[in-house]
C-alpha cells in the first residue's frame, strides 16, 4: 500500500509544528521549565546553574535576605 505525499508531508510538518510549539506551551505552565529555557535562549548557559540553584533554593527556603553594613550607615550620620 503506498501512502500519498500529500498526507506524507502533512505528518511531517504536523510533528515539526509540535515540536515548535512544545517548548512554548512548557514555558507558560511550568514555572521549572520556563527559566531554564530563558536562559539558554538568552545564550547564558555558562549562568545556568548558577541560576538554577538560586530558584531551588528560592523555592525551598524563599527569597534570600541581603545584609545590609547598619554600622557603616551609623559611622555617617
Amino acid at each position: 500500500m503506498q501512502i500519498p505525499g500529500w498526507l506524507d508531508l502533512t505528518t511531517l510538518w504536523l510533528g515539526y509544528s509540535n515540536s515548535t510549539l512544545n517548548p512554548l506551551i512548557y514555558c507558560k505552565y511550568n514555572k521549572e521549565f520556563r527559566i531554564p529555557f530563558r536562559e539558554m535562549l538568552a545564550c547564558r548557559c555558562a549562568t545556568l546553574q548558577t541560576v538554577m540553584r538560586q530558584q531551588s533554593f528560592t523555592s525551598r527556603y524563599g527569597p534570600a535576605v541581603s545584609r545590609r553594613n547598619d554600622s557603616h550607615e551609623a559611622s555617617d550620620v
